[in-house]
């Protein structure tokens, strides 16, 4: 097909017919295609191997400003190390344990006063005491005491048995004094709950 005899929208395009009357895409337009798709990629790696170069720039700094730091840690710890006194540690050591120690005493509070309550309460009229001691420890108090009868004296012991705060009463040497009063020696073993306070 002669070139001439093509319509004007064909020549324009770039288009040609071929024997068969099918279309042809002009080369010039295709080679200009690649260019600007070849431009467009050539660009985009440019721009990839800035920011990688960048990034790799910026974690180098990021690391030596990281071994800086490490380092001024490293002496101030030295700095540290240096000012520590062991002897004011092992005086704060043995302080925290007596606080604790304290703590468990504290935990456990005698109520001396109402052991003297107690006393007051469960002693007969025709009583009196003439000795009195006390072991926490054993939780027992001990007491010489003085009644103006036998009789009285088993009374007053009755007493002390029968009380819940109690535990188990002992006595031992009685003997009748000068002045006519029976007297004889105590021993109270009490009831720790009563005792003590948790």
């Amino acid at each position: 097909m002669d070139i001439k005899l093509m319509p004007e929208k064909y020549k324009e395009k770039g288009i040609s017919g071929d024997s068969k009357g099918l279309p042809k895409v002009g080369l010039s337009k295709i080679f200009s295609h690649l260019d600007l798709k070849g431009n467009f990629l050539f660009t985009l790696s440019i721009i990839l191997l800035i920011v990688i170069i960048l990034t790799c720039f910026g974690l180098w700094g990021y690391k030596i400003n990281l071994n800086k730091e490490i380092g001024n840690l490293a002496q101030k710890l030295e700095e540290l190390e240096s000012q520590r006194n062991p002897e004011l540690e092992t005086n704060f050591t043995e302080l925290k344990e007596k606080v604790e120690s304290f703590k468990s005493i504290l935990a456990k509070r005698v109520y001396f006063l109402n052991t003297l309550k107690m006393l007051e309460e469960l002693t007969l009229t025709q009583v009196h005491y003439v000795d009195f001691g006390a072991d926490l420890k054993e939780v027992t108090i001990s007491l010489g005491i003085q009644a103006i009868s036998y009789n009285i004296l088993a009374k007053q012991i009755a007493v002390f048995e029968d009380d819940p705060r109690i535990k188990e009463v002992d006595f031992s040497k009685v003997g009748l004094e000068k002045s006519g009063w029976v007297s004889s020696e105590l021993d109270i073993k009490l009831n720790p709950s009563f005792l003590y306070s948790n």
